[in-house]
């Protein structure tokens, strides 16, 4: 999986800051579902979101995950909007 405009890749620690700081688990953006995965043989997760006006969670964005020493070191996001990656359902 190649970046594209729009990869963020941060530590993990700046990644909850700026989603939290951003409204993530603030009212519209606080429904989530996970499924694990992997990229590139890395552990991974696809989030999908749930909005207030809508009954089913989409694929919101793919969350890969470098681990050092059993810890998460870095966070690579991927906008999963719309896109049939890796065979996940685009609803659930």
């Amino acid at each position: 999986m190649l970046p594209d405009p729009g990869t963020l890749i941060v530590t993990a620690e700046d990644a909850v800051d700026g989603w939290v700081s951003s409204g993530l688990f603030q009212r519209g953006y606080d429904d989530w579902r996970c499924i694990a995965t992997t990229v590139n043989r890395m552990p991974a997760a696809a989030l999908y979101l749930r909005t207030p006006d809508d009954p089913e969670y989409r694929l919101f964005t793919i969350a890969v995950l470098h681990i050092v020493d059993g810890k998460i070191a870095e966070l690579t996001g991927f906008d999963a909007t719309d896109k049939p990656w890796l065979g996940l359902p685009a609803t659930m």
